[in-house]
């Protein structure tokens, strides 16, 4: 497969290219899983890998002097895990909210959070706003029912863990494209039923799909690195983008909160760093996939750069020992 390339100097720096190209999109695959699984339970009703949160606010329970809240929340694009240092014996002191991957209702886990820690339920459970309505006895209940926070336009934050899903799946099935074409090049035959023409996978028998030379799999590469630099760059960029649409969506709350009192949204920076990481290494693998690509080209003119002679010389030779062969073979033995 690397009859594209001219010396073993080429050879040794393709490989090179493919082992970069390789690490960084497994540094890239790991970094999503990173974020996937950041929030899960340990078991002891904390989350794991809880400095990955998209986004961190607190809220539901203020302190005696209604400075700031008791409660901490970490939002982990399917659910709430919270944290309530202080509370009294006999209250949870952490726990999540119920997984939603469609309908996501913030204000609905704020009310789950709150029976959690037993607040009296006409503290959170308040109707909606409207006139000669009474407030809620919950500073922080009460401002939830501001209309910008409680409108139907509410963002959908779980979005970003649907698209980090989708990613990681593409990226596990790249890298195994890549074990393909070096133990059974076969199976990356192109099975498309629709759209033939645009797939990048080679067709043919199996000897013809074995023997393709090292060019055409750098064709096949560039094309499934550089879809998954793309979902890469979707997962980071479209990621940070809706988290922040929350961040501003919460924000609204702070309208009507007393002066000196907030939910203090903000987007991790641990959270940031991981997701900008994954695009980073994963534009760098297309990078290194590109330059290979390049590398091992024919150089334009290759075939005029061939002494034609010694060529014309070694087919003469081969025409006569196939015209003395068959000479022989038909020799008269009478």
């Amino acid at each position: 497969m690397a009859r594209g390339l001219s010396s073993p100097a080429r050879q040794r720096l393709s490989d090179v290219l493919l082992g970069l190209t390789i690490a960084g999109g497994v540094v890239s695959t790991v970094l999503v899983l990173l974020q996937l699984i950041a929030g899960t339970d340990n078991g002891k009703g904390q989350p794991i890998l809880k400095s990955l949160a998209p986004v961190s606010l607190n809220g539901i329970l203020p302190n005696d002097n209604a400075t700031d809240f008791l409660v901490h929340l970490r939002w982990f694009g399917t659910n709430f895990a919270w944290e309530y240092p202080t509370a009294p014996d006999g209250v949870p002191s952490s726990g999540f909210t119920p997984h939603s991957y469609t309908n996501v209702n913030v204000r609905r886990d704020f009310g789950v959070i709150a029976a959690a820690i037993d607040l009296p339920s006409e503290s959170y459970d308040c109707p909606t706003p409207g006139p000669r309505v009474q407030t809620c006895s919950n500073v922080f209940f009460e401002a939830c029912r501001s209309y910008m926070f409680s409108s139907p336009m509410s963002s959908q934050p779980s979005l970003p863990f649907i698209i980090n899903c989708l990613t990681f799946v593409l990226a596990i099935t790249v890298l195994f494209q890549e074990w393909a074409i070096k133990y059974k090049p076969y199976w990356m035959k192109c099975r498309c039923l629709i759209l033939k023409k645009w797939c990048p996978c080679p067709n043919g028998t199996q000897e013809e799909i074995e023997a393709l030379e090292e060019h055409a799999w750098d064709k096949v590469r560039l094309s499934y690195w550089a879809l998954l630099m793309l979902w890469f760059k979707l997962s980071a960029v479209g990621g940070n983008a809706l988290n922040r649409l929350f961040v501003m969506h919460v924000s609204y709350i702070d309208e009507r909160l007393p002066e000196g009192l907030s939910v203090d949204p903000k987007i991790g920076p641990a959270y940031e760093v991981v997701s900008w990481g994954s695009l980073v290494f994963g534009f760098l693998s297309f990078v290194f996939i590109l330059a290979k690509w390049f590398l091992s080209r024919r150089p334009k003119g290759w075939l005029e750069q061939q002494d034609l002679s010694n060529i014309s010389i070694q087919e003469e030779g081969v025409q006569d020992q196939a015209v003395d062969s068959n000479s022989t073979a038909y020799k008269d033995t009478d």
